[in-house]
C-alpha cells in the first residue's frame, strides 16, 4: 500500500453557484408558447414540472431499458460498471498511516451510474453532441438506494460494449 498524506481540513472550499432553471422565465416563456394555459399559477406549474419529473425519475429507475425523453431528446438509463478508482477510507488511512480504501460489499464491488445518450435517436437533432445530462441530487439519491437491493436487474458496460449498442436496432 501506498502512504497516506493528510489532507488539510481548514483549507478553503470550492462550491459552485447553482443556478434555478424553474423559475419565472421559464414560466413566462411557456404561457407564451401555449395561451390556453393562462390560468396557470407559477406554483401549479412548478408542482406539474415536479410530479413529470419524479415520474421520469422512478420509471428509469424501474425500468431496465431507462426511458426515452420526449421530444426525441435522446434516453437515460441506469447502469452498473466496475469501479475504476478505489474509494479512500479517510479514518482508516489516517489511523493505520497506509491508503485503506472502501469496499463496496452491497453490490458485489459494482458502481450504479445514471447515463445519458442521444446517440441512436432515430431523427437527431442539431447539435447533440454538446447537450450534457446533470442528475439532480434527489435522482443520484434513490438510484444509491434502490442499487444495492435490484444491481443484478441493471445493464453491465464494460470497456467493450457501449452505452449505444443497447439502445441499437438488432
Amino acid at each position: 500500500m501506498t502512504a497516506f498524506a493528510e489532507i488539510d481540513l481548514s483549507a478553503p472550499k470550492f462550491k459552485p453557484k447553482l443556478k434555478n432553471v424553474l423559475g419565472k422565465k421559464l414560466y413566462k416563456d411557456f404561457l407564451k408558447e401555449h395561451p390556453e394555459h393562462k390560468g396557470l399559477t407559477l406554483k401549479e406549474f412548478k408542482a406539474i414540472v415536479v410530479e413529470f419529473n419524479g415520474q421520469l425519475r422512478e420509471t428509469a429507475i424501474n425500468r431496465r431499458d431507462g426511458i426515452a425523453l420526449p421530444e426525441r431528446l435522446g434516453f437515460i438509463i441506469v447502469v452498473k460498471c466496475d469501479r475504476a478508482l478505489k474509494s479512500i477510507d479517510f479514518d482508516n488511512s489516517k489511523k493505520y498511516k497506509k491508503l485503506v480504501s472502501f469496499r463496496n460489499l452491497d453490490s458485489d464491488d459494482y458502481l450504479a451510474k445514471i447515463a445519458y445518450t442521444n446517440y441512436s435517436v432515430k431523427y437527431s437533432f442539431t447539435h447533440r453532441e454538446i447537450w450534457k445530462f446533470q442528475p439532480v441530487r434527489q435522482f443520484r439519491a434513490r438510484v444509491s438506494k434502490t442499487f444495492k437491493d435490484h444491481y443484478t436487474k441493471y445493464f453491465h458496460l464494460t470497456k467493450m460494449n457501449l452505452l449505444s449498442d443497447i439502445y441499437k436496432k438488432k
